[in-house]
């Protein structure tokens, strides 16, 4: 009956996302979602809160669906979100799926990445807007991975600050004559060898405190999941 009163995603000569059709499907899924909760503390199995969990995230990104937003980082930075959340708090805090705990720092990072890289692909072509969102989220996220000890969130930030850097610093040469940058590499070079010699005892310490810091957030993430 539905096929034949839509045609071209319109039912009845309306927009399929605007009918009420569309809303009580939309509905029902969460009320899906909001069951399986229950079912879940009434049963004492935690494990079902993710999928739960899930099945609502779906049903906000229909409600959204509804007012057809043109930018895609709408949808992306719900199922980022979502996606870290899961990582930090469902499987690594909570350890709602235990054999599935030490996959949280990869879930989060993941999610980290859902949320950065729309920005970053739309700052190729839409310009500084995006490369200034990017910028925000990179360090946001640079933040929480510091502040919470959490190593697949504090890479993805540093890989996304590199992506805005690099982003930059290409603008940049492309808007200086090629005399320039050819100096200013040969510059950059002798620099580079120069503190390599100067410096190579205090970088050689440097890398011993990183890597410890680093094998120390590794600990606290085990800590946060304990």
């Amino acid at each position: 009956m539905l096929s034949s009163r839509s045609e071209g995603g319109f039912v009845d000569g309306q927009a399929f996302e605007r009918t009420a059709l569309y809303q009580a499907s939309t509905l029902a899924v969460a009320a899906i979602g909001l069951l399986a909760l229950v079912e879940s503390l009434l049963a004492g199995r935690k494990w079902i809160i993710v999928p739960a969990s899930a099945v609502l995230a779906v049903a906000l990104l229909l409600q959204i669906g509804r007012f057809e937003p043109e930018n895609p980082q709408v949808y992306t930075a719900v199922i980022g979100s979502y996606l870290v959340l899961l990582g930090l708090v469902g499987l690594s805090r909570l350890r709602l799926i235990p054999e599935l705990a030490e996959y949280g720092v990869y879930i989060e990072a993941l999610g980290a990445a859902t949320v950065m890289l729309p920005s970053f692909v739309q700052s190729i072509d839409a310009g500084w807007r995006y490369q200034w969102i990017l910028l925000i989220e990179t360090t946001l996220f640079l933040a929480g991975g510091i502040a919470l000890r959490r190593r697949g969130i504090l890479s993805m930030g540093v890989v996304f600050l590199v992506l805005v850097a690099g982003r930059t610093l290409l603008d940049a040469i492309n808007a200086m004559p090629n005399w320039i940058v050819v100096a200013l590499c040969g510059i950059a070079l002798l620099g580079i060898g120069m503190g390599i010699l100067l410096g190579r005892e205090r970088w050689e310490q440097w890398q011993r405190t990183v890597v410890s810091w680093w094998e120390a957030a590794g600990d606290g993430n085990g800590a946060l999941a304990g």
